[in-house]
C-alpha cells in the first residue's frame, strides 16, 4: 500500500481525501501537514511513497516546495493538486519537478488514475489541462543544434493535443473532418520534429517543452 503525505492548508478537502483512501487498498494517507515547511521534516520521520501538494501553501508557494523535495527525494512520485488550472501555473510546477497536476475539481477516478500514473513513473496531466500542452513559438529551446525542429504547424498542434488523450487515428480524423491516413500523416511528422515514437515519449517531451 502507497503511504501518502498531503500537503494543502484546505483542511476541508484534505479530510476529503483522508475520508476517501480509506476505502482504497492501493493507497492510505498518513500525513496532513499545512504549511510547506512541514513536508521535509515529515520525509525525514515517516516512511512516504507519494506527495500531493497543493500549488500555495500560506508561507511557501508549490514550486519552491517541489523543488526542495526533489533535492531531498529525487525518486519521491509528486501530484500537483489545486484548484488553479492556468497554462502558465501548471507548467511552472512541472518545470518544478512534479510528476503530474491535478485539478481539485477532478473526478474521483481521474484522482486514481493520477496517482497510478505518478507511482508508475509516468507524467500525468488531467484531460481538462491538455491545453498546456499546446507550443508556443516562444518557448523554443535556446539550443536548435541539441534538438529536432520543434516548430509544429497549427495542424500539428490540434492532432498532437487529440493524440495525448489517446485517440486513435480515425476518431482523430472524424475531430479534425480529415481522414486516419492524413492523420496518420500528421502523427509521422510530429513524431519526426519531436524525435518521439509512441504517445507516453510525445506527452513527456511536450511538458519539458512547454
Amino acid at each position: 500500500m502507497k503511504r501518502i503525505l498531503i500537503a494543502d492548508d484546505h483542511r476541508l478537502f484534505a479530510d476529503g481525501l483522508r475520508f476517501l483512501f480509506q476505502f482504497s487498498e492501493l493507497y492510505e494517507v498518513v500525513e496532513v501537514v499545512t504549511l510547506g515547511a512541514e513536508v521535509l521534516p515529515t520525509l525525514e520521520q515517516q516512511s512516504i511513497d507519494l506527495l500531493l501538494l497543493d500549488v500555495s501553501l500560506p508561507d511557501l508557494p508549490g514550486p519552491a516546495v517541489a523543488r526542495l523535495v526533489r533535492e531531498f527525494r529525487p525518486d519521491l512520485p509528486i501530484l500537483a493538486i489545486s484548484m488553479e488550472t492556468e497554462a502558465a501555473t501548471v507548467q511552472t510546477m512541472l518545470r518544478a519537478g512534479v510528476n503530474g497536476y491535478c485539478p481539485k475539481t477532478a473526478h474521483h477516478a481521474d484522482l486514481m488514475k493520477a496517482l497510478d500514473a505518478v507511482c508508475g513513473g509516468e507524467i500525468y496531466l488531467d484531460p481538462s489541462l491538455q491545453h498546456v500542452l499546446l507550443y508556443s513559438p516562444t518557448a523554443l529551446p535556446p539550443d536548435q543544434s541539441q534538438v529536432p525542429d520543434y516548430r509544429l504547424t497549427p495542424r500539428e498542434q490540434e492532432v498532437a493535443h487529440l493524440l495525448v488523450q489517446g485517440l486513435s487515428n480515425t476518431a482523430i480524423a472524424t475531430r479534425t473532418f480529415t481522414s486516419p491516413r492524413t492523420v496518420e500523416t500528421h502523427r509521422k511528422n510530429i513524431y519526426a520534429k519531436l524525435g518521439v515514437h509512441n504517445a507516453v515519449e510525445l506527452t513527456t517531451r511536450l511538458l519539458q517543452r512547454a
